[in-house]
């Protein structure tokens, strides 16, 4: 399978990944939160690749900041990912 395709957990159909972007919210500093995301044209279900906030930006541009440094970047990654799933439960995503 090619790289942007997958398929549906729900059912079953191969779909090319085509991101969308939405605005979500706005934190306390009137920043966007936005979500990417990809949408089962089969039957609708839609997928949540990313929820950007401010924190999530910061911590994105960190890991961009060179020198790269293996033991930073994982720490750095794991926050990503334990943020990653605060935000998806906060806006009640999958």
């Amino acid at each position: 399978m090619e790289q942007n395709k997958c398929v549906c957990n729900q059912c079953g159909n191969e779909i090319m990944i085509h991101l969308n972007e939405e605005t979500i919210d706005q934190d306390n500093n009137g920043k966007d939160v936005v979500e990417q995301f990809f949408v089962c044209p089969n039957c609708g279900q839609r997928y949540t690749v990313m929820i950007l906030d401010e924190y999530m930006r910061t911590l994105i541009r960190m890991r961009k900041r060179p020198p790269f440094n293996r033991k930073n970047n994982e720490k750095i990654k794991k926050d990503m990912m334990q943020h990653f799933k605060r935000l998806k439960e906060k806006y009640n995503r999958e």
